[in-house]
Parts: structure tokens; C-alpha cells; sequence
């Protein structure tokens, strides 16, 4: 794993476990360093309503 890929990885598990659950993420594709950090942190406590994702898509 690259440094900077490794950084932004623990960067992003570690601001998930700072902030008071629930945690809502918009536009989480924006950056795919959260959507990651959330699906390890579900995988670690899969409680349910931990997480809000939202996002948008355009059409093509």
C-alpha cells in the first residue's frame, strides 16, 4: 500500500471514530476513502444506523 493511499486510509478510520454516532456522510462518493472507512467500521460492529450515506448521480 502506497504511503499517501495508507495515510488517507487511516485518516479516514480514524475521523469515523471520532464523531458521535449516527454519523451521516453526504456526497460520500466524493471521497472513496470514507465509503472505505465506513464499510471497515461496519464489518468491526455491524449495529444497525451507525451510518447514513448519501450521494448523487448523474445521468449519462
Amino acid at each position: 500500500m502506497a504511503a499517501e493511499t495508507a495515510a488517507s486510509r487511516f485518516g479516514a478510520d480514524a475521523a469515523l471514530r471520532a464523531i458521535a454516532e449516527p454519523v451521516l456522510l453526504d456526497e460520500c462518493q466524493e471521497v472513496s476513502e470514507v465509503i472505505g472507512a465506513a464499510g471497515r467500521a461496519v464489518d468491526e460492529d455491524s449495529r444497525p444506523g451507525r451510518f447514513l450515506l448519501t450521494g448523487s448521480a448523474r445521468g449519462r
